[in-house]
């Protein structure tokens, strides 16, 4: 099967983190025929309300996978699973261990070694991220491909007018 390269590895890093979401609804038993349904997740409710699968639902619903590709991506998922989250508790500890020592007022010499710590994890995070990005990628026919590239430049834009709008509102609000 032939795969498209994506333009920029700042593009394969974004869709990568894009798609890396997605996978944990894709993942979940039984929703491939939800996503199908136009169902957009599970949902939970949060400090801002109902929350959901959201974008990453209707991102692989415009993908129209096949249900081999949904069972592809559900597998590479589920073994990933454990993996993510060994990551993001050791993530999570080690931002501790930094937020504790800013705490105790420690300086630079402490600081430096926890935070090249997180940095590290952060890193083992998005490479992990990246290589499953690249296992989605390699399923996807050419036309998927293209209509994932165009989903994210959408979304870039939208992003960027979200931007400019804020940018704008702190300019009304410094001139008050």
């Amino acid at each position: 099967m032939k795969t498209k390269t994506i333009t920029t590895w700042i593009s394969s890093v974004a869709i990568a983190g894009l798609l890396a979401g997605a996978g944990a609804i894709i993942a979940t038993p039984g929703s491939g025929e939800a996503l199908e349904r136009g169902v957009q997740g599970p949902r939970h409710e949060g400090p801002r309300g109902r929350q959901g699968a959201g974008q990453f639902g209707r991102v692989f619903r415009q993908l129209d996978l096949t249900e081999q590709q949904r069972e592809t991506i559900h597998e590479s998922m589920s073994s990933e699973r454990e993996s993510h989250r060994d990551v993001r508790e050791r993530l999570f500890e080690a931002r501790k261990l930094l937020h504790e020592a800013a705490l105790r007022g420690e300086d630079e010499s402490v600081l430096s070694p926890l935070a090249q710590a997180v940095g590290s994890v952060e890193s083992e995070a998005a490479l992990d991220q990246a290589r499953q990005f690249a296992g989605i990628v390699a399923i996807l026919e050419p036309e998927q491909l293209s209509k994932l590239e165009e989903l994210y430049a959408e979304m870039e834009s939208r992003r960027e007018e979200r931007e400019e709008r804020f940018r704008e509102r702190r300019q009304e609000h410094q001139t008050q």
